[in-house]
């Protein structure tokens, strides 16, 4: 049985090859565990497999078959049609075009998933860890931006860089929380995320001017919200850090879809 493959992703040695990995690391030694506790079903056969990773390792599941949860987006064989809500059956399935966990699975774990149709096997995998929570930074973010943009309208340049600050801090740590860290995921301060952003970006992750952006925000913070030293803008540069805060925005969106 040949496993289906992104061909932007991988050749079909390298799909092979990773299947066999997913299933000997993780599938096989549940399914012979399963077996010594005689809890799989009489002439059990495997067609599904589904691998929730957490940061807490301890909380990682494996399920098999009928315990696989997702949404997928399927192509069904020709000449079969279904109503909303009806339900599709293995066999009526010609491929599967995406699939991503249900909405009652946790929506902070990565996952990996297989699907078994006819003699192919599909492959899902989404190791972004903490999307549930990534996404809140997101949304926030957006609130701190629309009140940046309301304090530079009305001149008031203090709580226009505190806020846009926050809002460029909270992009960051969006993007930092979705990689798999587990002291980085328990607790963030302004220094860690700030120190951890210029690294990631440094070696070629994301875009530089997001760094500089955070940067450059961060020591005017110091001044415009605690005044500690005299504080200035022009207006050049408050429209250039709002520009990359907004496209930050739209690119840590994408990044969570």
């Amino acid at each position: 049985m040949k496993p289906q493959r992104d061909k932007a992703m991988l050749s079909e040695e390298g799909s092979r090859n990773l299947f066999q990995k997913i299933m000997d690391i993780w599938i096989l030694p549940e399914i012979e565990r399963r077996k010594q506790n005689r809890v799989l079903p009489e002439g059990f056969e495997l067609w599904a497999a589904q691998i929730l990773f957490h940061l807490d390792w301890s909380a990682n599941k494996i399920r098999l078959n009928d315990e696989v949860r997702a949404i997928a987006k399927c192509k069904l064989e020709k000449g079969i049609c279904k109503k909303k809500d009806e339900l599709i059956y293995r066999n009526e399935i010609e491929s599967i075009k995406e699939l991503i966990l249900s909405d009652k699975d946790d929506p902070n774990a990565a996952h990996v998933t297989l699907v078994r149709l006819r003699n192919e096997w599909y492959i899902f995998l989404d190791f972004r860890y903490n999307r549930g929570r990534a996404k809140k930074c997101l949304t926030t973010a957006e609130e701190f931006y629309n009140a940046a943009k309301l304090a530079y309208g009305n001149d008031l340049l203090h709580p226009f860089i505190d806020n846009l600050f926050s809002a460029t801090e909270l992009l960051a740590t969006a993007q930092l929380l979705i990689i798999p860290d587990r002291d980085y995921s328990k607790k963030q301060t302004h220094k860690s995320t700030q120190l951890k952003y210029s690294a990631f970006v440094n070696i070629g992750n994301y875009k530089v001017d997001y760094k500089n952006n955070l940067n450059k925000l961060s020591g005017l913070r110091s001044c415009a919200r605690y005044l500690k030293e005299s504080f200035q803008i022009s207006r050049k540069d408050a429209e250039d850090y709002l520009t990359i805060t907004e496209d930050m925005i739209k690119f840590t969106s994408d990044l969570l879809k």
